[in-house]
């Protein structure tokens, strides 16, 4: 997707989310793929870089009918919000020993797959870095 615009109009969103928000059929947005030449990108730097942000990101696929509990969160939880939404709003959320409860809203802001960034102060647990 060249600079996130189709047909000279912006589209929202990346990856598959730009697919189904400028509704790009299959057939040409497989094209776009000869163009991806990821020749420097580096996975690990990605993941370095986020970590020493201090951001997680959880990936809902399934939305739940209510809060969401996020048990082994060992760091300091400092803000939560879902990518997607205007300004990124912070989410309401309340953190014990045992887990990290996020306030969603009722619906999920992708139908894909919706992010939760959760902003923390130092270690993650091994548990949410396994789901």
């Amino acid at each position: 997707m060249p600079a996130g615009f189709y047909h000279d109009k912006p589209v929202a969103g990346i990856g598959e989310w730009i697919m189904n928000h400028g509704k790009i059929p299959m057939a040409e947005y497989q094209l776009f793929a000869k163009q991806f030449n990821p020749v420097k990108f580096n996975a690990e730097e990605w993941v370095k870089i986020a970590k020493d942000a201090g951001q997680k990101y959880i990936h809902i696929f399934k939305w739940p009918a209510g809060p969401i509990a996020l048990p082994g969160v060992k760091g300091q939880i400092t803000a939560a919000r879902l990518l997607g939404l205007p300004a990124a709003e912070p989410l309401k959320f309340q953190q014990t020993v045992q887990a990290v409860t996020v306030q969603l809203p009722e619906q999920a802001p992708d139908k894909i797959a919706s992010v939760l960034c959760l902003e923390v102060k130092g270690e993650v647990a091994a548990a949410l870095e396994k789901k």
